[in-house]
């Protein structure tokens, strides 16, 4: 099993992260081609709504599991031996499109629009606002 280069180790905030080269996984020509929405997207999906509530998911892609394939392609190198990733790890180029991809069907027929890391619920008037927004969080 091939595992991936060591790259560096960033301090930031206090906090250490490790840097590893995902080659291998970067290289695959079946690439994930989910559409990332446009702008005219996300502005129709949150048209008419006259309230609004953001859900910060910093990091929520970090907590999308992979299967034994994928885990395969992100075995890492350490001191210790090698490590295996079980959810998508920092350094995958398709991160983002997959992160997009899991939330649309995660969320779908819910008033949401996802920007990046960022997830707005829309509802036209607050007695609906507040009685949707725990199926987001039912979720």
């Amino acid at each position: 099993m091939e595992a991936a280069e060591f790259e560096a180790i960033i301090i930031k905030n206090g906090v250490a992260s490790k840097i590893h080269k995902f080659t291998k996984a970067n290289a695959i020509p079946e690439n994930n081609e989910y559409p990332m929405p446009t702008t005219e997207e996300i502005f129709v999906n949150l048209q008419g709504g006259r309230n609004f509530s953001k859900l910060d998911l910093n990091g929520a892609y970090l907590k999308i599991e992979l299967d034994d394939k994928s885990k395969d392609l992100v075995t890492v190198n350490t001191p210790l031996g090698l490590y295996r990733y079980k959810c998508l790890p920092f350094g995958i180029s398709e991160n983002g499109t997959i992160f997009q991809e899991t939330l649309d069907k995660f969320l779908s027929g819910l008033p949401t629009a996802h920007i990046v890391d960022d997830l707005l619920i829309t509802i036209k008037n607050d007695s609906e606002h507040l009685e949707n927004l725990p199926s987001v969080f039912d979720k």
